[in-house]
Formats: structure tokens, C-alpha cells, sequence
């Protein structure tokens, strides 16, 4: 139950929802790519959604501490 505790709270500290909002325009640029070379990965988009969470996150935790 703890660990569950500590989870929500560094979800509310890096605006998780945020993240989920931000993922549409990750998306609708990683498929404009594709569409440009006629080359779909699902490897690539599974990049693509790792690297928006991550990065967001990253981010917004930085900033909670400085």
C-alpha cells in the first residue's frame, strides 16, 4: 500500500496528465513521418511513447526540485 502511496504522489508531482495530454502531437508527428516514407514500426512508436513519458517526466520532476 505504500508503495502505491508513493507512486501517486510522484505521478502528481510530474502532472502525469499532462503527459497523456502531450502524447496526441508526439503521435500525429511520428505518423506525419511515416506517412512521408511509407515505413511503419511499431518498434519505432513504441520509442516514440517511451521517450514522451520519460522525458516529460524527467523534466517536470527537475523542476519540482530546483
Amino acid at each position: 500500500m505504500k508503495k502505491i502511496k508513493e507512486v501517486g504522489s510522484y505521478l502528481s508531482l510530474v502532472k502525469f496528465s499532462h503527459t497523456v495530454f502531450a502524447m496526441p502531437f508526439a503521435f500525429i508527428g511520428y505518423f506525419m513521418a511515416v506517412n512521408q516514407q511509407d515505413k511503419f514500426e511499431w518498434k519505432i512508436l513504441i520509442y516514440v511513447v517511451l521517450c514522451m513519458m520519460f522525458s516529460r517526466n524527467a523534466a517536470m520532476a527537475f523542476n519540482g526540485f530546483i
